[in-house]
């Protein structure tokens, strides 16, 4: 700990941002760095579903759902998912809500077919060119259809894991809903 007077990374953090943990299995304190604390509260999704956190006891890697804070004697991961719910409600998820289009699979059908097209013209004795085209063409439109299908699939994940997260959320904090009802009232 810094000796009183002198400024520490900590400063930089909001107060009552809590900064030591314990694993829940061996009762060890310790400190989590400045720069990750920093790191999780600007975009908390960033960890991942199953975050983990190194105990310094037992000198390895343990989920936060094995640890609390020493502070408040939160579990870790009920922190964490408190975070992102919360920035979810304020509309300020870090999070893009569109995934890019992967154009990697619109060359990879459009390759397979040229190459179906060319083969097949070369087969039955006609235009390797034209086959070829058609093959582009349909490997186009097949890649395009899967490229929609595929983000169409992410997007639903996406809000399914964010409904879950803001059920989790309201569950663990059912006054938060009712002020939720309340502001949308008053909006109408």
């Amino acid at each position: 700990m810094p000796r009183p007077g002198r400024r520490s990374d900590y400063d930089d953090l909001p107060p009552d941002t809590p900064q030591v943990y314990v694993h829940k299995w061996c009762r060890k304190e310790t400190e989590m760095p400045a720069d990750v604390i920093a790191e999780y509260l600007e975009n908390p999704f960033e960890l991942g579903e199953e975050p983990t956190t190194i105990c310094s006891r037992c000198k390895k890697e343990v989920l936060w759902t094995e640890c609390h804070w020493s502070e408040t004697k939160q579990d870790l991961y009920e922190y964490l998912d408190d975070l992102r719910a919360e920035m979810v409600i304020a509309g300020n998820d870090p999070r893009s809500r569109v995934p890019p289009l992967n154009w990697l699979t619109l060359v990879f059908s459009l390759g397979v077919g040229i190459g179906v097209g060319i083969a097949t013209g070369a087969a039955i004795g006609m235009s390797k060119v034209l086959f070829g085209a058609v093959g582009a063409g349909l490997g186009l439109g097949v890649g395009f259809i899967w490229m929609v299908v595929e983000r169409n699939r992410y997007t639903q994940e996406f809000a399914e894991w964010d409904r879950q997260l803001l059920k989790r959320y309201y569950k663990r904090h059912p006054e938060a809903k009712t002020k939720k009802k309340r502001r949308q009232r008053d909006d109408e």
